[in-house]
């Protein structure tokens, strides 16, 4: 049977194109374009043969009973199963027809194997992944999971199977950039390696404590501390003054770089935000849930849409492609939306070593270093030899100096006993009550996330939940002495000790974001890195009014488009009021006064937003980057995380008030950088925009583009892109890429609880990974203007919105 029921009136289309090209093409003469010409066209038609079946039926080896699969008009698939392990065999299946190409990618992400086909780019990546030894972690992981899970990723893995089946016996096409391969059968173990590196890349933070270790080695820690995140009291490295000499590997922060970048996570802001308003304040009368999930713009995304149905099992919502989890969804009780919590998780350990570096000190005795050697395969050059060192708290990094200290990472997601993100979520999923999400989160393990759920009966909650260290001291992100044991860490944060909080508790609503969480039973703020809760604090604001007035669910959704940077416009005045008076020349008092006029809102077509960040950009450069020096200066703005117009403002801050306390506020100083700023800006914005300030609107420079995740398949955009990045809708950019938009919120979910059948969701760019599909671009207008879509899962809706319908069999 045809993999699409249309392909082979495509391949018709296909061939008569060509040969009609082809004889127009002898006509003129023109053998080389008719080469061109046909080759443009097979192409074309390769990829549209791996598009997906979508009607009729299919034979499938592992299924237990039918299952049937309703594509509504946006390509998301409802599953219908009469067992849960088929509705979770056939949400491998579609994940495997709609991104069989993501999912060989991220495997390879996961296990190191990238290079062996993209070559030397992939090099480091490579290493980073086999230095973590997700692959390991997985293996190890697998046989302490509960039996349900191991069900779960069995069958899952079965349904990818049936896929790959096809595609290695030629009933179905591989995507073009898996033509010609041999592809590994998906094992369960393949979705943990899956997820683990998924939650480090949303966790990990070897790389901002190199680049701290770094700053306090070249400024000492008084001056460094305006760089740490903000502590209880203060800033900065309290108790550490000098850094430990190691010098690490470059490929090292290399890695971390390009694996994030690889997994579209690279860039502050990752995780989402997510709020949920109580019922006595809405329309309905019952709680009403909002999400954003904030990942790099991708093609294809990094979610994907689905329902599920089966006896005891009606869960709709986005998940990984890869894992059977669901990151924000409903069930038939309750909706619920994950958020990355930002907690500290990773330490850096400076280890005592002896005999030759085979021995190492965990501060009760001495152990032997456990070593195993790693072959990268690398495309068109010599593999790549790792040796790798492992002490009881994690692996070392490699050192291009074999006499330098040995630096151990310790990472809570490294543990592998039977808790894990993929059982809890699973869990949640499961859940008919606000009990039952706190039960299945006490066994989450990474990443550290806070939930927030909205229930049919009206009640909502928020939990944080995930293995959080229980630290004697609060982590200070630079490489701690790991024979003390002052800094060890063996144990957790327990649980029910971690911030939760109900809508019971007579609050009107709940709001996780970009903010620290608290807990009083866990002792105060949960470690977290670089969190200033500004967008939490906006949403605060816009919720109170709507708690005063009522709301329905679309002006809930209206509020993830608020673009209002209160902050900023506070960096203005204090900025302005600084040079009152002293700003010299044209282009100086021309910047002034589009300052001075700007509302603080970041639309795309707002001159004064583009002129602001500019010079925020400009400001920062000319008070830090000769202190720092240019190198250290580049890799700080590239830590994710990092809030540069945070440290700005502080410095302002400090500035108009007097000295400050540090010599990075000294008023003089100050005032002459915001003097020089304010004329490079002009200089700068006229070089890119021309001359005319009318033309210097946001959307020019602060544009957005999907990523494509495959070679040799172009991009989507560049798009003009409102917001920042501290608007709620979230906007961030690198350094690497000034202005280019790196993180974004690509995928919203909305739901009233009384309605939960009837939810509003939106995926961009789409739901397919193959380029000309007709679900590959097609949420990008809605995406641009803010139109969500309807994701009807009542049995009766389902049928009425069905575009196709595939009947999936179990062989007999």
């Amino acid at each position: 049977m045809a993999e699409t029921s249309h392909v082979g009136d495509d391949r018709k289309r296909g061939a008569g194109a060509g040969r009609a090209w082809g004889t127009l093409s002898v006509a003129v003469g023109l053998g080389a374009l008719a080469i061109w010409g046909l080759s443009t066209l097979q192409a074309r038609d390769a990829e549209r043969a791996a598009h997906p079946q979508v009607s009729g039926r299919l034979a499938l080896p592992g299924l237990e009973q039918g299952v049937r699969i309703d594509r509504d008009r946006h390509g998301v698939p409802h599953i219908e199963a009469e067992t849960e392990a088929d509705a979770f065999f056939a949400l491998g299946f579609v994940h495997a027809q709609d991104r069989l190409g993501q999912l060989i990618a991220l495997r390879r992400l996961a296990y190191g194997t990238r290079a062996g086909h993209e070559g030397p780019a992939a090099l480091d990546a490579d290493r980073l992944a086999r230095l973590m030894d997700f692959r390991g972690l997985a293996e190890a992981q697998w046989g302490n999971l509960p039996r349900a899970s191991r069900r779960v990723l069995s069958a899952y893995a079965a349904g990818v199977n049936a896929r790959l089946e096809r595609v290695r016996t030629g009933r179905s096409a591989p995507p073009p950039q898996l033509a010609g391969e041999t592809l590994e059968p998906w094992r369960p173990q393949d979705s943990l390696a899956l997820y683990k590196q998924f939650a480090w890349s949303l966790s990990a933070s070897i790389d901002a404590s190199l680049v701290l270790r770094d700053l306090v080695e070249r400024l000492g820690a008084p001056a460094a501390g305006r760089f740490f995140p903000p502590r209880e009291l203060g800033h900065g490295p309290a108790g550490r003054t000098t850094a430990d000499g190691s010098e690490i590997a470059p490929w090292v922060v290399s890695g971390v770089q390009s694996l994030r970048r690889a997994l579209g996570a690279q860039g502050m802001g990752v995780g989402s935000t997510a709020f949920v308003l109580a019922g006595r304040h809405t329309e309905s009368g019952k709680p009403m849930l909002v999400a954003d999930s904030h990942f790099e713009p991708t093609a294809p995304a990094r979610l994907y849409l689905a329902q599920l149905r089966g006896p005891g099992l009606d869960i709709a919502g986005a998940g990984l492609p890869g894992v059977p989890v669901f990151w924000w969804g409903r069930n038939g009780h309750l909706a619920w939306a994950a958020v990355n919590a930002g907690a500290v998780v990773t330490d850096l350990y400076v280890e005592t070593l002896r005999k030759e570096g085979a021995e190492y000190h965990d501060g009760r005795r001495w152990r032997e270093i456990e070593r195993r050697t790693e072959v990268v395969e690398v495309r068109g050059a010599e593999p790549a030899t790792l040796e790798v060192r492992t002490t009881r708290r994690g692996p070392l990094l490699p050192s291009e100096d074999p006499g330098a200290p040995a630096v151990a990472v310790h990472w809570s997601g490294a543990r592998v006993d039977g808790a894990s993100g993929i059982a809890s979520l699973l869990g949640v999923a499961r859940s008919v009550s606000g009990e039952g999400v706190r039960e299945a989160l006490t066994q989450h393990h990474e990443p550290p996330i806070a939930l927030v759920w909205a229930e049919s009966s009206g009640e909502a909650g928020l939990q944080m939940a995930g293995w959080i260290p229980e630290r004697s001291l609060a982590p200070q992100l630079l490489p701690l002495p790991g024979r003390a044991r002052l800094y060890a860490w063996d144990s957790r944060i327990a649980a029910e000790a971690l911030p939760s909080a109900s809508l019971l508790d007579g609050q009107g609503f709940l709001v996780a974001a970009d903010q620290r969480f608290e807990s009083a039973a866990a002792g105060g703020p949960i470690d977290a890195m670089w969190r200033t809760g500004t967008r939490a604090g906006r949403l605060t604001k816009l919720l109170s009014q709507a708690v005063k007035d009522g709301a329905a669910l679309k002006d809930l959704i209206a509020l993830q488009d608020d673009v209002t940077l209160e902050r900023s416009r506070d960096v203005v005045e204090i900025a302005l009021d600084l040079v009152r008076g002293r700003a010299r020349g044209e282009e100086a008092s021309e910047l002034v006064r589009l300052l001075s006029a700007w509302d603080g809102r970041a639309e795309a077509d707002s001159t004064g937003s583009a002129v602001y960040h500019v010079f925020l950009d400009t400001l920062a450069e000319s008070l830090f980057a000769e202190g720092l020096g240019p190198d250290l200066y580049e890799r700080y703005l590239q830590v994710p995380g990092i809030d540069l117009e945070s440290l700005v403002f502080g410095v302002l801050l400090d500035a108009a008030q007097g000295d400050g306390p540090d010599g990075w506020s000294a008023r003089d100083a100050v005032v002459q950088a915001i003097e020089s700023s304010l004329r490079e800006t002009w200089l700068a914005l006229s070089f890119r925009l021309g001359p005319d300030p009318r033309r210097w609107s946001w959307g020019r420079i602060h544009t957005l583009q999907f990523r494509s995740m495959q070679r040799r398949v172009a991009s989507l955009g560049p798009f003009a892109a409102p917001g920042a990045p501290h608007a709620i809708r979230i906007a961030s950019f690198s350094a690497a890429r000034p202005f280019e938009v790196s993180i974004a919120p690509v995928a919203r979910f909305a739901v009233d609880a009384g309605a939960l059948d009837l939810a509003l969701t939106l995926l961009a760019p789409g739901q397919s990974e193959h380029p000309g599909h007709a679900h590959y671009a097609d949420a990008i207008e809605d995406w641009q203007a803010g139109r969500l879509r309807l994701l009807a899962t009542r049995r009766l809706e389902v049928d009425d919105r069905s575009v196709a319908q595939l009947q999936l069999d179990p062989v007999r």
